[in-house]
C-alpha cells in the first residue's frame, strides 16, 4: 500500500509543478522581451508604503522612462521624495548627461544606470525601483537578486487588457531579505500591466499606463540642454 500512496502523492504534485513551470516561463519571457528591447517607453505610477513603527510613511513615484540604443535615456519623474519642487528630469545621450531637479541643473552624478542596466532593473524591480537605483552597475541580476518559487495566479482584467498573474519571491542576497512579488502580465504583449511587492517593512503597487518596446522614438527626447 505504501507504493500506492507514493504514486498518489506524485500524481497530486504533478499539476503544481506544471503550474510552477508555466509561471516561471511566462515571467522569464517577460524579462527577456524587456532586456532585448531596442527601445522602451514606460509610463508608470508607483504607490509605496513604509511600515516604520517610529515614522511610517507613504509616497508616490510617477513619470515616464524612455530608453534607446546607444545608452540614451530620459526620465521624467515626480515624487514627494524629491526636493526643490518634486520634479526631476534626467537625460543621457551616450556621452553627455543632464539632470534638472526643480530649477537646479546638474551635469555631475549620481545618475541612474546606463541603458542596458536600466532595462534589467525595470524588468526585475519595476520602473520606480529602476529610476531610484544608483548603485547597481550590472545587467546580470540573478547572482545578487534571484527570483524563485513561482506560482501561477488567476487571469483577470487590468483595465481593458487581459492579464495573467504570476507570483514569485525575490531574494536580496546582499541584505538577506526575501520579498513577495506579483506581476500582471499582458496575455497578448507579454509585458507587465501592474506589479506589486511586499517586503519586511515596505509595500508597493505599480501600474503602467504605457509599457511598449521597439517603438520609434524621437531623437529630440535625448537632446541634452546646453549648459
Amino acid at each position: 500500500m505504501r507504493w500506492l500512496a507514493l504514486i498518489v502523492l506524485i500524481l497530486a504534485a504533478a499539476p503544481a509543478r506544471a503550474q510552477e513551470a508555466e509561471a516561471e516561463k511566462l515571467y522569464r519571457a517577460m524579462e527577456k522581451k524587456i532586456l532585448a528591447a531596442k527601445s522602451l517607453v514606460v509610463e508608470f505610477n508607483s504607490q509605496h508604503t513604509v511600515d516604520d513603527k517610529s515614522e511610517p510613511s507613504k509616497f508616490t513615484v510617477k513619470g515616464t522612462i524612455y530608453v534607446a540604443l546607444g545608452n540614451k535615456t530620459r526620465l521624467d519623474l515626480e515624487s514627494e521624495l524629491f526636493e526643490l519642487g518634486g520634479k526631476t528630469l534626467i537625460v543621457t545621450n551616450g556621452e553627455s548627461k543632464y539632470a534638472k531637479v526643480g530649477n537646479l541643473v546638474f551635469h555631475e552624478g549620481p545618475f541612474p544606470a546606463k541603458g542596458e542596466v536600466l532595462l534589467a532593473l525595470i524588468a526585475r524591480f519595476g520602473a520606480a525601483g529602476a529610476a531610484l537605483e544608483q548603485k547597481i552597475a550590472t545587467a546580470d541580476l540573478d547572482k545578487d537578486f534571484p527570483v524563485k518559487n513561482f506560482k501561477l495566479g488567476v487571469k483577470e482584467m487590468v483595465g481593458k487588457r487581459e492579464a495573467q498573474v504570476v507570483q514569485y519571491q525575490l531574494q536580496n542576497n546582499k541584505s538577506g531579505e526575501l520579498s513577495e512579488w506579483s506581476v500582471w502580465i499582458d496575455t497578448k504583449t507579454q509585458l507587465p500591466l501592474k506589479r506589486a511587492q511586499a517586503g519586511k517593512s515596505q509595500r508597493s503597487m505599480e501600474t503602467y499606463g504605457v509599457f511598449t518596446v521597439d517603438s520609434k522614438l524621437d531623437d529630440k527626447l535625448f537632446n541634452v540642454p546646453a549648459k
